[in-house]
């Protein structure tokens, strides 16, 4: 092996012990693969790693092996628009995989606007429509972000599993709940202090790193991040960083 990255780093307990795990994607080696403790090795898609029997820890793995590193998240708009559909190559500039679309409380523009983002980029962008369940529409979106103070309002997953499901959360027991009602992954915030809210308190890495172990799901660092997180957050156990301004600041005059 010559070059590793690390895509996520977790604890858990396994007959009362507590393992600490780290999963890397090896992206540059020589030589063949070979199993060194008799293991059998095989190449298989993403998609099909479900079908397989594997520990209950390695099982975190598949979830955090589906998502990206990165998510944005737009700002909010009530105009604009064209302006905002302009400014669409920021998602081929940060390779942005997944779009949380909280542009307006227009049911119809925001259907309009995914279509268009579906449209120039293939369909290879998720789009997770920011709102309540009465807007979500799987026609237009590939996922439903709920803020907690709506998720909180749920005893049990919102939608199929074939199509994603986002909370918002602050704190030890809004992941808890989080893990209740089942979400893909959450975004737990502010780490850092914002240019939004610059006199609020925020958790810090520390705190952070210790609320966010107690997902059983993928948890994205949120509130004054910057693309230069990504390696710290992942370091500490978060899936990757998710951001507003991390994106939209440069070149945008959103």
């Amino acid at each position: 092996m010559q070059k590793a990255l690390l895509i996520k780093r977790f604890t858990t307990n396994l007959n009362g012990l507590n393992y600490d795990l780290m999963v890397f994607s090896v992206v540059k080696w020589v030589g063949k693969c070979t199993g060194l403790e008799g293991q059998i090795l095989k190449w298989v898609s993403m998609s099909k790693l479900c079908n397989f029997n594997m520990h209950e820890p390695n099982k975190n793995i598949i979830a955090s092996l589906m998502l990206p590193d990165k998510i944005m998240i737009t700002p909010y708009l009530d105009r604009d628009y064209d302006f905002f559909l302009e400014k669409l190559d920021l998602l081929k500039f940060y390779d942005i995989e997944l779009l949380q679309l909280r542009l307006t409380n227009n049911e119809s523009i925001n259907k309009l606007i995914s279509k268009e983002i579906k449209n120039n980029f293939y369909n290879k962008v998720k789009i997770m429509i920011n709102s309540s369940m009465s807007e979500f529409d799987a026609n237009y979106f590939d996922g439903i972000h709920l803020p907690f103070n709506e998720a909180k309002k749920l005893t049990a997953r919102p939608v199929k599993k074939t199509y994603l499901f986002s909370v918002s959360c602050h704190s030890q027991e809004e992941i808890e709940h989080a893990n209740l009602i089942d979400a893909d992954f959450v975004y737990l915030s502010p780490i850092k202090k914002t240019k939004s809210h610059p006199n609020s308190d925020f958790l810090g890495w520390l705190e952070g790193e210790k609320i966010a172990v107690t997902s059983k799901k993928p948890v994205y660092a949120l509130g004054g991040m910057s693309i230069d997180d990504v390696p710290s957050a992942k370091e500490k156990g978060f899936q990757g960083i998710a951001g507003i301004t991390t994106f939209w600041d440069v070149g945008s005059n959103i």
